[in-house]
C-alpha cells in the first residue's frame, strides 16, 4: 500500500513538472513572439519616425534662428544747439575727431530759429534729426512744419526721431509711421539696437545717452555698447556746454573716448543712415527667413500629418497582435 502510494505521489510530481514546463515553453514562446514583433514593428517605424525627426528638428532650427546680431558697434555724435554760432565748434569738433555731427531740432521751438540753424546747415552734408520735449497729437503739427521747412531747402531729416522716454508709447510711434518715419531712437539704461514689427509696418530703434550733465555712466555706457556691438548715440546739450555744469574739455574727453573704441576692427563712428541701413537690412534677412520658415512649414504638413498617421498604423498592429 505504501509503496503504491509512492507511485502515485512520483506520477503526480512528474505531471506537475510537465505541466509547468508546458506552461513556462508556452509562455517563453509568447514573450519572444512579442519580443520580436515588437522589434519588427519598431524596425518599420523607424524610417519614418528619422523623416519626422528631422523635419521637426529643422522646423526648430529655423524657428530659433537669430534674427539680428551685429558683428559692429556704432557710436553716434549728435548735438542739440543753442545758437547758431554753435555750427562753428560743431564743425571743429567733426574735424578733430572725424565724424559726421548730427544735429538735433526741437520741433517745439520757435519755427523761426529752427530755420536759422536750417540755414546755417545748409551745405555742410550732415544729418538732421527731430525730436519735441513733448510729444501730443498738436505736437505732430509743429514736425510736419519743421519737415516742410527741410524739404523747402532741400534737406531732409534722418527718417529717426528722438524720442523722450515717457513719450516712446505706441500710440505715439504709430504717429511716427504715419508722418513717414522709419525709426526712433529712446533711451535705455542698456545699449539696445533693433526693430519692432507691427502688422505690415516696422520701426528701427536704438539707443541714446542724453549728455546734460557730467555723466559718470557714460564709460561704462560706451563700454557695454562696444561689448554688445551695438548702436549708441550720445547727445550733447550745447547750452549745457556753454552755461554748465559741463564744459569744452568734458565734451573732449567723452569724443577722445568714441575715437579709440572707432579704432577698433569691429567698431566705428556712424552716421544715422548707415545705423538705418545696417538694421533695415537685417530686418529684410530676417523677413526673408521667416517666409522661408513658413514656407517650408506649409509645404511639410501635410507630409507630417502622412508620417504620424503611417507611425500611428504601425504601432497599432502591435494592440491588434496580441
Amino acid at each position: 500500500m505504501n509503496r503504491l502510494k509512492t507511485i502515485l505521489c512520483m506520477l503526480l510530481s512528474i505531471l506537475m513538472a510537465t505541466f509547468l514546463f508546458a506552461a513556462f515553453y508556452r509562455d517563453s514562446r509568447l514573450a519572444q513572439a512579442q519580443a520580436d514583433a515588437t522589434a519588427e514593428v519598431l524596425a518599420e517605424a523607424q524610417p519614418y519616425e528619422q523623416e519626422l525627426e528631422a523635419i521637426e528638428s529643422a522646423l526648430e532650427e529655423m524657428a530659433a534662428a537669430v534674427p539680428y546680431v551685429s558683428e559692429t558697434a556704432r557710436f553716434v555724435i549728435a548735438f542739440e544747439l543753442s545758437a547758431v554760432s554753435d555750427l562753428s565748434y560743431i564743425r571743429e569738433a567733426a574735424e578733430t575727431y572725424q565724424f559726421t555731427p548730427v544735429l538735433v531740432l526741437d520741433c517745439t521751438d520757435d519755427l523761426e530759429t529752427l530755420e536759422g540753424y536750417l540755414e546755417a546747415a545748409a551745405g555742410t552734408g550732415w544729418e538732421i534729426m527731430l525730436f519735441a520735449n513733448s510729444f501730443l497729437a498738436e505736437v505732430n503739427e509743429d514736425v510736419l512744419a519743421v519737415r516742410d521747412a527741410l524739404e523747402q531747402r532741400g534737406m531732409e531729416d534722418t527718417g529717426v526721431f528722438l524720442l523722450r522716454t515717457d513719450y516712446a508709447t505706441t500710440e505715439n510711434i504709430q504717429l511716427l509711421l504715419e508722418d513717414g518715419f522709419i525709426g526712433y531712437t529712446v533711451y535705455n539704461e542698456t545699449p539696445l539696437a533693433g526693430y519692432a514689427r507691427d502688422d505690415e509696418e516696422s520701426v528701427i530703434y536704438f539707443d541714446y545717452s542724453y549728455m546734460q550733465t557730467v555723466n559718470e555712466t557714460i564709460n561704462s555706457r560706451l563700454a557695454l555698447t562696444y561689448a554688445n556691438k551695438c548702436v549708441m548715440l550720445t547727445l550733447f546739450d550745447l547750452e549745457r556746454v556753454w552755461n554748465g555744469p559741463m564744459s569744452e574739455s568734458y565734451v573732449a574727453s567723452i569724443l577722445e573716448l568714441v575715437q579709440t573704441y572707432a579704432g577698433y576692427d569691429d567698431a566705428c563712428v556712424s552716421t544715422i543712415a548707415e545705423v538705418a541701413a545696417e538694421l533695415n537690412e537685417a530686418q529684410e534677412a530676417e523677413a526673408e527667413r521667416q517666409q522661408a520658415y513658413d514656407e517650408y512649414a506649409v509645404q511639410q504638413q501635410e507630409r507630417i500629418d502622412e508620417l504620424n498617421e503611417l507611425i500611428d498604423s504601425i504601432y497599432s498592429k502591435l494592440s491588434n497582435a496580441f
